[in-house]
């Protein structure tokens, strides 16, 4: 719902020739997300390998298009999930 309503939100708003980051505001974990879903799923959660090295990564900001006005329908991801799954 999110990635059609942001390309329509750019379409309508005539926003050409910019770069935006469509992704929710939250971010949780890949972890956090795989264990909700298994637990929605009624499965067994997803072992994740663990992380080995160097643990920088960096954070994707939608502040760009949120600041055009678009408003997102989930925030973040584990709302979706509970959609899905309800």
């Amino acid at each position: 719902d999110d990635a059609i309503n942001a390309i329509l939100h750019i379409i309508i708003k005539e926003l050409w020739n910019e770069k935006f980051n469509a992704v929710s505001p939250v971010h949780p974990t890949r972890f956090e997300l795989y264990k909700r879903a298994a637990e929605l799923g009624n499965s067994e959660p997803v072992l994740l390998k663990s992380n080995t090295g160097n643990n920088f990564y960096k954070i994707v900001s939608s502040q760009k298009l949120i600041d055009t006005g678009f408003k997102f329908k989930y925030n973040n991801p584990l709302d979706a999930l509970n959609d899905i799954y309800n």
